[in-house]
């Protein structure tokens, strides 16, 4: 039998490292009340090189790393809501500028007075300026995401680590003799080209994708790792860090990834459960405990450099928080978002090493700033989290969660492709749903479960919306659509119609009574072919739909017709026998129809011929000639976002 060497060379080896860590680490760590991702660090230490020595940070331990930051970088860009991302733009550019120019500006102080040349002042001093998102998984476990400090601190990343990358390759190059105004001049145009491709490019690329040769899930993730470590390529190929390329990444995926889908689960399944946990334990095999602790000019800068981070990102947390009225909890949460160290920093360190700005106790120094900055910052995390004020309460999309009843032995793909028309722009998920009796058999719902995977789910995909389909068993169709509704928080019912449109009172009396009973969200009953064929939408609401107690269906009506209006890019006509000043008094839909016509105007305008997709308010006259029926439910607390 062999004898086993340390360090451990083979992959097995080092994987069973590595999974060990993984598994044992974070549970250690709690008994201790230190944080998943401190326990990591500190299990990396203890295994690497420098203590235990059972594995080195080459080769996988290095690769894989590196892709667990980036995969880190990725989900923090692909979970920020782009609502909250653009209502924070001003707040993230000035937090992003603040929390560069604070570290930095106290830095060049700090490292000229403890004896460092200029350009090893000015590398050390972006060190500082830059962060790593750590502390970003503990608010996604605490679901605190959507607060307004996060989207802040998130955002202003992209500001701040760009940044400073960028002064580490001016000074780099100066330090190389390179720096030259021609160079720079080349340098910032391919940079502004590549971020063009990734936020511009990616989603129309991706929605192809999605609508064409990735309706299977399996070929979406992959597409998504593609994506992601391709933009990290073309980041480090345009001259700035690649971890900026798998920021940008997620942000131009933001809206193909539809939270809570499957695909959304897959990517958080692989990150957290593998190349997350693998970097942070890379991190922590950086660390020399005995070096760090014994040299004195290594322990000086370790507390000089440390002094800088800590006050440099609290002063900027504090300016921006006083400048938009955040609370002491917000502020604590961009100081716990911005003082940890570990990715740029590292990159500019060893950098500097490499090129002989920085020597060796320099860059032990700032491995103990990473440890006390990582756990500094978990420490402000936990206390944030447990103080930050709830989210402001929204009302959710009406495309979010679309249920659509079918007929075991029909797949309807075009009631489907409306349902996903509906509920793409609100990044939704369509439910696709059959209803068997109770005396069906497994066999028989394992069949039409595959049946509709294999057609609605597929058709939806298709249409770039998530769907997920359904099949109940219950004493009745209706109940069973009422209680999946209920089930799935749903926010829109679309009800399919395949019969005559004169019948539509006599044949949805009894149906439509009890959903809008009994149903938890509006409704809608379509009788629609292939949206393809419209050329434009006609709202018909009459003077008794817009006074005040009708504002609310008519405008749902309205937002059903916007989102078949984006979706099929064609214009919306209100038709209408009611005055200006009636219209006036709904601003949302008077502002956005295209046209206003008289209803007599519109039946002579063919308003009503196969190319027009006539849209009204359920309850009016049997002899109605429309497409599509709105219904809001009478259940109390019923509502519908406005947007």
């Amino acid at each position: 039998m062999d004898e086993i060497s340390l360090p451990l060379q083979s992959g097995h080896g080092v994987l069973l490292i590595i999974f060990s860590v993984a598994l044992i680490a974070p549970r250690l760590g709690r008994l201790l009340k230190l944080p998943d991702l401190v326990g990591l660090i500190v299990g990396g230490a203890i295994v690497g090189p420098n203590v235990l020595g059972l594995i080195e940070r080459t080769g996988t331990i290095a690769a894989l790393g590196t892709a667990g930051l980036l995969y880190l970088m990725f989900q923090a860009g692909l979970e920020l809501d782009p609502e909250d991302f653009t209502a924070q733009r001003k707040s993230a550019a000035t937090f992003g500028v603040l929390t560069f120019s604070f570290p930095i500006a106290l830095g060049l102080i700090a490292h000229l007075l403890l004896g460092f040349e200029v350009l090893a002042a000015v590398l050390l001093a972006s060190c500082w300026a830059s962060h790593t998102l750590l502390t970003y998984p503990m608010f996604q476990k605490a679901r605190a995401v959507s607060n307004r400090a996060v989207s802040i601190g998130v955002a202003g990343t992209a500001i701040t680590d760009t940044a400073a990358l960028l002064v580490l390759v001016v000074v780099a190059r100066a330090h190389e003799g390179e720096l030259t105004a021609a160079s720079l001049l080349l340098q910032i145009p391919v940079i502004l080209g590549a971020g063009a491709i990734v936020l511009l490019g990616l989603p129309k690329v991706t929605g192809w994708f999605f609508s064409s040769i990735g309706r299977d899930r399996p070929a979406r993730f992959l597409f998504v790792m593609v994506a992601l470590y391709g933009s990290s390529l073309l980041a480090e190929a345009a001259g700035v860090e690649p971890i900026i390329g798998a920021f940008f990444a997620g942000l131009a995926m933001n809206r193909h990834v539809v939270e809570g889908s499957e695909l959304d689960e897959t990517i958080h399944q692989f990150g957290s459960r593998l190349l997350i946990p693998i970097f942070l334990i890379s991190v922590g095999m950086l660390i020399d405990p005995s070096a760090a602790l014994t040299n004195s000019r290594t322990l000086l800068l370790a507390a000089a450099f440390t002094f800088v981070v800590i006050a440099g990102k609290s002063l900027a947390a504090a300016a921006t928080a006083r400048l938009y009225n955040l609370d002491s909890a917000e502020r604590l949460t961009l100081i716990a978002l911005s003082v940890p160290q570990a990715a740029a920093t590292l990159a500019a360190v060893f950098v500097g090493f490499k090129i002989g700005l920085l020597e060796q106790e320099t860059v032990d120094a700032v491995i103990v700033v990473i440890l006390v900055t990582c756990l500094g910052g978990t420490v402000a995390a936990n206390h944030a989290i447990s103080r930050l004020p709830p989210a402001p309460s929204r009302v959710t999309p009406i495309g979010k969660r679309i249920i659509v009843p079918l007929s075991p032995d029909s797949a309807n793909e075009s009631t489907i492709e409306l349902a996903a028309a509906l509920g793409r722009r609100d990044s939704g998920t369509v439910y696709p749903l059959s209803v068997l009796d109770l005396g069906s058999t497994n066999a028989e719902v394992t069949a039409l479960r595959h049946r509709m995977a294999n057609t609605a789910e597929r058709t939806a995909l298709a249409n770039r919306c998530e769907a997920h389909s359904i099949v109940r068993l219950d004493l009745t169709p209706t109940a069973g659509l009422i209680h999946a509704a209920i089930e799935t928080a749903a926010t829109l019912i679309l009800l399919p119609w395949d019969g005559h449109r004169t019948n539509l009172t006599d044949r949805f009396s009894d149906t439509a009574d009890t959903l809008l009973d009994l149903a938890n969200a509006p409704v809608v009953i379509a009788r629609t072919n292939n949206l393809s064929q419209y050329r434009r939408i006609v709202l018909r609401l009459d003077p008794d739909d817009l006074v005040q107690s009708h504002q609310a269906v008519s405008e749902l009506t309205w937002l059903v017709g916007a989102r078949l209006s984006d979706h099929l890019n064609i214009p919306i006509v209100l038709a209408t026998t009611a005055g200006s000043d009636t219209i006036d008094g709904i601003p949302s839909i008077a502002s956005h129809v295209t046209e206003v016509v008289h209803v007599d105007e519109a039946n002579e305008d063919n308003a009503d011929h196969d190319d027009d997709l006539v849209i009204r308010p359920l309850g009016q006259a049997a002899d109605d000639r429309a497409n599509l029926w709105v219904a809001l439910p009478r259940v109390a607390g019923a509502s519908v976002a406005n947007h």
